[in-house]
């Protein structure tokens, strides 16, 4: 597990990079996991994520498993960067 985490991190963390986002110098701070899961499935959805623009323009990069949704670990890791 901590692994397969270490390895999302790096692909999370190359990809940024390569976007060219820099998540710290956003002036709005990222919402909560829970903020965002609204109908609290426990995973962000593309659609659930349009609420936050920051959001939005990294989903694809965030998405490690690329299954179009963002779970805990993914989306912990967005702060992380």
């Amino acid at each position: 597990m901590k692994k397969m985490l270490r390895n999302i991190s790096l692909c999370v963390a190359s990809a940024l990079m390569l976007s060219g986002i820099a998540l710290a110098s956003t002036e709005t701070p990222l919402p909560t996991f829970e903020k965002m899961d609204v109908n609290k499935d426990s995973q962000v959805s593309k659609e659930e994520a349009q609420d936050a623009e920051m959001l939005t323009a990294i989903f694809e990069a965030a998405d490690a498993n690329k299954d179009n949704m963002l779970d805990k670990d993914e989306y912990a890791l967005i702060g992380k960067q």
